[in-house]
C-alpha cells in the first residue's frame, strides 16, 4: 500500500502538478513531435459501441498552439499583465518541486509528455461492471513517457504479463482493487481495466470483427450527436465528447436493487427518453478563437419531464430595460401552459388522480389568487436573466436580475397587490412602495431590514469578541430585493440599485444593450450561424466587463486585508498575491480591453432534441 500511497498526492499538490503543467505548456510550449500515423483506424472504429462515455483530444499539440495563437492567451504575455503572471507561475513552480520527486519528472519533462491524441472513454459490457479505458499518443520516441511508466511500474509492480490473441505484449498494473492492462504501440499506450475490452479494441485495429458488438461508430446515438454537431466549414474537431447517462446508470447501478427501483420510474417519468448528450469544440476557425456545439437527444415524441421542457422559438429581441455594461444575458421562451399541464400529470402519477389539482386548489385560497387565470395567463413565457456589477468593493457585489415576460401589465399589476396585501404583516419586514422616473417598483421595508442587518452584524461582533477575535466587517452585499413593471416587463432584482439602474436603462439614460455596437455584432454572428432557424434560448457574455470589476475589487481596501490576513497563515499562493496587491502590480483594465470580446450562444430545437451551440469571435488586431 505504500506505493499507492505516494501516487495519492493532497488536492493542493494535485492541483499544482496539473496547473502548473498546462500553464508551462501553454506559455511555452514543449512538445514531442509525433506524429498520428494516418493509417491508424479513428478512435470510435476501435471502441465498442458499448462505450457511453467518451472524451476525446484529438491533438495535444493542435489545442495548445490554437490557445497561444489566440488573444486570450496573449493578453496574459502582455507587459504589463505577464509580471502578475510570472508571479502566480513561479510560486506554482514552487509547490511542484515539493512533489517532483514522487512524480518522477522535471517541469521540462512533463512538459514533452503530451504528443497527440488523448482519449477517455468508459464501457458498460453487456451483463458486466463498468471498465475504463485511457489512450493516449507519445510518439514512438518519447524520453520522459518511457521515464514516467518507469515510475509507473516502480510504484504498481505488475502482477505479470499476458499475451492478447493478436500476440501483443499486455503488462498488468494493480492500482488498489483495479486491474489495469496496458499495451504500447504505434506511439500510443492504451490502459483498459478489462483484458476483454482492449483485445477487442486490438483485434478491429488489425481488421478483425469482435462477434455481436459492433464499434462505437455504429453506434446510433453517438453518430446522430456527432453529425448534428459537425462544423458547417468541415473543420476538424480539437475536442469531443459523448455521454450516455442512462447507459452509465444502469451498468453503475447493476445488482444495487435501491438503483435498480430508481431506474424504473425513469420511464414513468418519461426520463428513459434522454438518449444522450455529446459535443465537440473548434479552436481552429479563421473568424472565431472557439465553436463549441453541444446537443441533447431526447426521444421523439417527448413525455414527462422532458416534455415539461417545452421551450419555444422565437426572434428574442433584447428588451428595454437590460443595461449595456452586463456581465451575462439570458433569454428563453417557455410554454407555460404545457409546463403546467404536464407537471400536473407528473404529480397525479405519483400519488392520485386530482391530487394535483387539491393542492393548487388549496394554495389558491390561501394566496387568494388562481394559478391558471391570475399567473399562467398573465405571463406570456419569456425570462430574460441578466447580471452586471453594482458595487465594485464587494464580493458580491453583481446583481442579478429576472425579466418575465407579461401578456397583461395591468392585470400583472393587480397580481402584485394581492400578493403584497397578503404578505405584508406584522410579522415579516413587509414591504413598501416607492417611484424611480415615473416607475413604481416594491421592495422590502427599508428601515425593518436595515434594523435586520444591524442585528445580524451585532451577533457576528459579539461572536469575534467570545473568540477573542478582531471583529471586522465582511465585504460582503446584503440582499435587498425589488421589483417592478417596466415596459410590460415584470423585473426582479436582489438589489435596489440595479433595479434603479434597469430604469435607466428603459429611459435610455444609460446605454442599452440593444443599442451597444458589441452585442449589435455578437448579435450579426448569431444570425449568420443560425441560418434559417430560430433559437428557443439566446445568451451574451462580455468578459470585458468581468475582468474590470475583478482588477477593481482585488485593489479595494477590503480583498487587501483578506488576502494579508490570508498570507499570514500562509495560506498557498496568497503571499504572492499580496506581494502584487501591496506594491500595486495589478494591470490598468483598459489593457484588457484589447484582448476580450464578447461570447454569444443560442439554443435550437427539432425532432432529435435540443442543440447549443457557443462562439466567441476573434478581436481584430
Amino acid at each position: 500500500m505504500h506505493s499507492v500511497s505516494l501516487i495519492r498526492l493532497s488536492s493542493l499538490k494535485l492541483i499544482a502538478v496539473v496547473v502548473v503543467g498546462l500553464w508551462v505548456n501553454i506559455v511555452d510550449v514543449g512538445l514531442s513531435v509525433a506524429q498520428r500515423n494516418p493509417e491508424r483506424p479513428l478512435i470510435e472504429d476501435l471502441l465498442p459501441e458499448t462505450t457511453v462515455t467518451f472524451l476525446q483530444i484529438s491533438d495535444t499539440r493542435d489545442l495548445v498552439e490554437a490557445w497561444q495563437n489566440g488573444r486570450f492567451s496573449e493578453m496574459f504575455r502582455d507587459e504589463e499583465v505577464a509580471p502578475l503572471v510570472d508571479s502566480v507561475v513561479t510560486e506554482g513552480l514552487a509547490a511542484y518541486a515539493k512533489v517532483e520527486e514522487n512524480v518522477g519528472l522535471s517541469m521540462e519533462e512533463l512538459q514533452s509528455l503530451p504528443a497527440g491524441e488523448i482519449a477517455f472513454s468508459i464501457i458498460a459490457p453487456r451483463r458486466r461492471e463498468l471498465q475504463y479505458m485511457f489512450v493516449a499518443e507519445i510518439g514512438e520516441e518519447n524520453e520522459a513517457a518511457d521515464k514516467a511508466l518507469a515510475r509507473v511500474r516502480e510504484l504498481m509492480p505488475a502482477e505479470g504479463d499476458a499475451e492478447l490473441e493478436t500476440e501483443i505484449k499486455v503488462e498488468t498494473f494493480q492500482v488498489e482493487d483495479l486491474t489495469f492492462y496496458m499495451v504500447q504501440r504505434e506511439g500510443l499506450i492504451v490502459a483498459c481495466t478489462s483484458e476483454q475490452e482492449i483485445t477487442d479494441f486490438f483485434q478491429r485495429w488489425d481488421g478483425g470483427e469482435v462477434k455481436k458488438v459492433r464499434p462505437l461508430s455504429a453506434n446510433r446515438k453517438f453518430v446522430t450527436i456527432m453529425n448534428r454537431c459537425k462544423s458547417q466549414k468541415e473543420l476538424p474537431s480539437e475536442m469531443r465528447y459523448f455521454v450516455d447517462p442512462l447507459g452509465v446508470a444502469k451498468a453503475a447501478g447493476r445488482g444495487n436493487i435501491g438503483v435498480q427501483a430508481a431506474l424504473g420510474f425513469l420511464p414513468l417519468l418519461g426520463l428513459d427518453g434522454l438518449l444522450g448528450v455529446g459535443g465537440t469544440a473548434i479552436f481552429g476557425d479563421e473568424e472565431y478563437e472557439m465553436i463549441s456545439r453541444s446537443h441533447l437527444l431526447l426521444a421523439n415524441p417527448k413525455k414527462g419531464v422532458l416534455k415539461m421542457l417545452a421551450l419555444r422559438p422565437d426572434s428574442y429581441e433584447v428588451q428595454s430595460w437590460v443595461p449595456h455594461d452586463v456581465h451575462w444575458y439570458t433569454a428563453t421562451r417557455w410554454d407555460l401552459p404545457q409546463m403546467y399541464a404536464e407537471l400536473e400529470k407528473v404529480v397525479d402519477l405519483f400519488s392520485s388522480e386530482g391530487n394535483f389539482a387539491e393542492q393548487a386548489e388549496q394554495s389558491e385560497e390561501f394566496l387568494g389568487l388562481s394559478f391558471q387565470e391570475d399567473l399562467l395567463k398573465v405571463l406570456d413565457g419569456r425570462i430574460s436573466y441578466a447580471s452586471f456589477t453594482c458595487n465594485v468593493e464587494l464580493l458580491n457585489g453583481t446583481a442579478s436580475v429576472v425579466g418575465l415576460g407579461l401578456e397583461d401589465a395591468d392585470k400583472a399589476e393587480e397580481v402584485l397587490q394581492k400578493l403584497f396585501k397578503k404578505f405584508n404583516t406584522d410579522e415579516g419586514l413587509g414591504t413598501e412602495k416607492g417611484s424611480y422616473k415615473e416607475i413604481d417598483y416594491w421592495c422590502a421595508n427599508q428601515e425593518g431590514l436595515k434594523a435586520s442587518q444591524e442585528r445580524r452584524t451585532e451577533r457576528r461582533r459579539e461572536r469575534a469578541k467570545r473568540r477573542g477575535r478582531e471583529f471586522s466587517e465582511q465585504p460582503f452585499r446584503s440582499p435587498n430585493p425589488a421589483i417592478a413593471i417596466i415596459d410590460g416587463v415584470l423585473v426582479i432584482s436582489d438589489s435596489i440599485d440595479a433595479l434603479k439602474r434597469c430604469i435607466d436603462a428603459n429611459a435610455e439614460d444609460v446605454e442599452t444593450l440593444r443599442n451597444n455596437s458589441e452585442f449589435v455584432e455578437t448579435r450579426e454572428h448569431m444570425l449568420r450561424l443560425l441560418g434559417t432557424d430560430l433559437p428557443c434560448a439566446i445568451g451574451y457574455n462580455q468578459p470585458r466587463h468581468q475582468f474590470e470589476a475583478i482588477l477593481k475589487l482585488a485593489g479595494s481596501e477590503s480583498i487587501k486585508k483578506m488576502v494579508r490576513a490570508g498570507a499570514e497563515r500562509d495560506v498557498p499562493v496568497l503571499p504572492a498575491l499580496q506581494k502584487i496587491l501591496d506594491e500595486d502590480q495589478l494591470p490598468d483594465p483598459e489593457v484588457l480591453t484589447k484582448y476580450l470580446s464578447p461570447n454569444g450562444w443560442f439554443a435550437t430545437s427539432d425532432d432529435t432534441g435540443y442543440h447549443y451551440l457557443w462562439f466567441q469571435k476573434r478581436v481584430e488586431d
